[in-house]
């Protein structure tokens, strides 16, 4: 989708003042890099709000990421028992928090997998994966004594985990977006 491709203010600061990112204009007839003029004149600012959605595998978004996730692997990252990430707050009363992962059909085979999501310790939920589904998608209400906060913590955790080659692996969560 387009809008996967449009980055919330508050990641474009972070990715800046990290040197994680550069910009460059179009105009004239050669690229020409402009990080630091775009940087003292941008609408940008690192006390922008959070972003209300987390691609767990893009390391623009590590900043969200809790301790607890596994290292960055190529575009996705493993939660182990359970995982958080920082999230803006619920702008309205009726929102719900998607969560999109994939289990690999090995695990499923095994053991179906259990999956709660809390909000600032507030159960949203909780789902069964228990066929051998590649990606799976979940939503889960979230209640309006959260609507109109700053920020908000998202707590997954899984149960069964495996050890495999010395890793605890849950699940794959690939995006969290209220």
């Amino acid at each position: 989708e387009f809008r996967d491709l449009i980055l919330e203010s508050s990641v474009i600061a972070n990715a800046l003042a990290s040197n994680r990112a550069v910009v460059y204009s179009i105009a004239g007839d050669h690229l020409r890099n402009i990080t630091e003029i775009y940087r003292r004149t941008a609408p940008v600012r690192p006390d922008d709000p959070l972003p209300n959605r987390v691609d767990i595998g893009n390391s623009l978004y590590s900043w969200l990421v809790g301790p607890e996730w596994l290292p960055l692997e190529t575009g996705f990252r493993w939660m182990p028992g359970k995982g958080t990430v920082r999230l803006r707050g619920p702008a309205s009363a009726g929102n719900k928090v998607s969560l999109d992962g994939y289990l690999p059909e090995e695990q499923l085979k095994r053991s179906p997998r259990h999956l709660t999501v809390l909000m600032d310790g507030i159960v949203l939920g909780q789902t069964e994966i228990l066929h051998p589904e590649s990606n799976f998608h979940r939503l889960f209400p979230v209640p309006e004594s959260l609507t109109g906060k700053k920020e908000v913590a998202v707590e997954i955790r899984i149960d069964p985990v495996e050890r495999i080659n010395g890793r605890d692996l849950g699940v794959v969560i690939s995006r969290i977006e209220i």
